[in-house]
């Protein structure tokens, strides 16, 4: 595993921790809710966390383009 899934999605989202209202994982997903309310859900395609086969879904219509544009490989 690259790291834990903290450091993996501060890397993914490029946020610092206090934007992390709570993370929340279960059977290979995991939801964010941010503290702006809008929420994401993060589907890990490989268990074993990598981050260039990790993507992450914008679940609100309302926030434009997806959070992996400019995504770090």
């Amino acid at each position: 595993m690259r790291g834990t899934l903290d450091r993996l999605f501060k890397k993914m989202l490029n946020a610092d921790e206090a934007q992390f209202n709570r993370i929340k994982v279960s059977a290979g997903r995991v939801r964010i809710t941010m503290l702006n309310t809008l929420r994401y859900s993060a589907v890990v395609e490989n268990r074993n966390l990598n981050a260039n086969e990790t993507t992450l879904h914008p679940m609100n219509r309302k926030t434009s383009g997806t959070l992996n544009e400019g995504f770090p490989h």
